[in-house]
């Protein structure tokens, strides 16, 4: 899967009054200095290989973090580009974002293994997350993240709540399943969900954070890729039959 790509703007004109102009008054639209325009409905607005565009948290700007570096916050139409300093290590996977975008999760691949470090766009301060969380998600309502962490070292193989940072973690879920997903869909639910096969039928369940109860969701499905609902009422998912083939 391709870690970086340009960030294209998509957009829907407003019709045209119907009233009749002079030929000789009209004027081509002007494009941001920087902006491709791909087509009257496509502008390319990244000035750099983007990896996790996203919102900002007012929802009025592109955000996205550079393959080679940098931080960048743009208009939709490509206006008003600022850059942040920010220094990536090789093999850039994926930027996880919190609610209010001042910080983030960045996942590095490679040879010796995943690496996820943090990094608060405020403070400039960043540290390395324990080598044994393999899947990590912030919190859509609150300042904290969810982990799942899985060491034979430490003996452990369980979902924490944390600070941001990794600090103050707290175990809300210990199971003998190996290699989950999780992410938080709302201030008090986490889906956990088994890593997506082909060949072995996937699991999702919810898990309340406060009660720590643990409700099954879906099973016995193929391939299993989910996207919840802003509400985390809902979700849409795709799966494929036991041979890995489309449906």
């Amino acid at each position: 899967a391709l870690a970086g790509f340009a960030v294209y703007y998509f957009y829907f004109k407003k019709p045209a009054p119907s009233t009749v102009i002079n030929p000789s008054e009209t004027s081509q639209p002007t494009t941001p200095v920087g902006v491709i325009a791909i087509d009257d409905k496509l502008k390319k607005i990244s000035s750099a290989t983007a990896v996790s565009p996203t919102t900002s948290a007012d929802g009025q700007k592109v955000i996205y973090i550079g393959k080679q570096g940098g931080l960048y916050e743009v208009d939709f139409d490509g206006a008003n580009q600022k850059e942040d300093k920010f220094i990536v290590l090789q093999n850039l996977i994926k930027v996880l974002w919190s609610k209010n975008r001042e910080e983030l999760a960045a996942i590095y691949g490679g040879a010796s293994g995943r690496k996820i470090f943090y990094y608060n766009t405020k403070t400039k301060d960043t540290s390395p997350y324990d080598t044994s969380i393999k899947a990590l998600a912030f919190s859509k309502t609150n300042d904290k993240i969810a982990y799942y962490s899985s060491s034979d070292l430490q003996n452990t193989n369980s979902v924490f709540t944390a600070n941001p940072n990794g600090s103050d973690a707290k175990m809300i879920f210990n199971t003998r399943v190996k290699d989950i997903r999780v992410e938080w869909i709302s201030s008090n639910q986490i889906a956990i969900s088994t890593a997506p096969s082909a060949f072995v039928s996937n699991v999702l369940w919810v898990l309340n954070t406060e009660t720590q109860k643990l409700l099954p969701a879906l099973s016995q499905i193929y391939g299993f890729t989910m996207k919840w609902a802003p509400s985390g009422s809902k979700l849409v998912f795709s799966q494929t039959n036991s041979k890995g083939a489309n449906l």
